[in-house]
């Protein structure tokens, strides 16, 4: 088995526009850097409009397949000032990975991987927040993802989340951003596999064994007060 170390070299080598110079493909074609985003990325080229799903006439929807093959998909979710009358202009733009699988890596935070992602855009379409799931870390691997944030970014906080469910708030600030990572915790009685890349043999997590889902926020700084209405779908967690 490939160590999570290589993989993400392996990122490195193979995305290296991705992991040196930001964002510029699409998240059918790379995963997200989360250590390097820069939140001028524009949304267009994350979630271009040749996959937008004209046949949906219920939600605004863009589906693809991610780089394993597995059928991806997003809805854009709009919240105007006055949901009627929509003239009034618009309060943020939502949009939500409402499909994905555990074999999926659509965003690293150096080598931890997260399996879907999810954006908050502002008036001006610019992106505020990026939501990025792993749905299964394992203790180990949770507590290695917080010494390498700590790293990087300093001596976290850390405080039980405000929403309701079992989990932990880990926060960390630098100039321009608010990195904030919470760890909920799951029921561990069944053996599940974790799928880690492509061409790899599932990894088997056992009975007992302690995991969780971990959910890592980017958010700019200067928009953190506009964080404290988002509750829906994987934002749950954000406080």
């Amino acid at each position: 088995m490939i160590p999570k170390l290589k993989i993400a070299c392996l990122f490195s080598l193979l995305f290296p526009g991705i992991f040196c110079h930001g964002q510029t493909k699409s998240l059918a074609e790379a995963p997200i850097n989360l250590e390097n985003f820069n939140f001028n990325t524009k949304i267009e080229v994350l979630i271009p409009e040749k996959y937008r799903d004209e046949s949906d006439t219920d939600y605004e929807s863009y589906r693809f397949s991610s780089r394993n093959g597995s059928p991806n998909s997003f809805t854009k979710n709009t919240i105007f000032i006055d949901e009627n009358n929509p003239k009034k202009g618009i309060i943020r733009t939502e949009f939500y990975q409402t499909v994905s699988s555990n074999r999926d890596i659509a965003a690293a935070f150096k080598n931890q991987t997260f399996n879907r992602v999810s954006f908050v855009l502002d008036q001006n379409n610019q992106i505020y927040v990026v939501c990025a799931v792993a749905m299964i870390v394992t203790e180990k691997e949770q507590k290695d993802l917080i010494k390498q944030l700590s790293s990087n970014y300093g001596q976290h906080k850390k405080y039980k989340g405000k929403s309701t469910g079992n989990y932990s708030v880990y926060e960390w600030q630098t100039k321009d951003k608010i990195i904030r990572y919470s760890s909920v915790f799951v029921d561990g009685n069944d053996i599940i596999e974790k799928h880690l890349v492509d061409d790899e043999q599932p990894e088997m997590i056992p009975k007992k064994v302690s995991r969780f889902e971990g959910y890592f926020y980017l958010i700019k700084k200067q928009k953190i007060k506009d964080t404290k209405t988002l509750e829906m779908s994987d934002f749950n967690f954000i406080n």
